[in-house]
């Protein structure tokens, strides 16, 4: 899914604030927990934990990188700025 500039804007705010800084701490954390547990995981569960695990370093990553991603897109002129690899 591509971020539009409104939202990656709003994204940049959000991490820009105190409660964006602790949020993606928060998120983090719960990261470092789901990794232990990939060590572990066996069958579906290793799966599920799997997709936690991305889903979690998406959203982590679509915050730090917002203003980066929004610069780059500036000087190039681009409409869609950010797509989920």
């Amino acid at each position: 899914m591509a971020l539009t500039t409104a939202e990656l804007q709003s994204l940049r705010a959000f991490y820009r604030a105190p409660e964006g800084r602790l949020y993606v701490a928060m998120l983090q954390k719960k990261l470092a927990e789901v990794d232990e547990r990939l060590r572990t995981a066996t069958g579906e569960d290793l799966y599920r934990t799997q997709g936690r695990a991305q889903q979690l370093d998406e959203l982590i990553r679509e915050a730090v990188t917002a203003d980066q991603v929004i610069k780059r897109s500036e000087q190039s002129g681009s409409a869609r700025v950010w797509k989920q690899p």
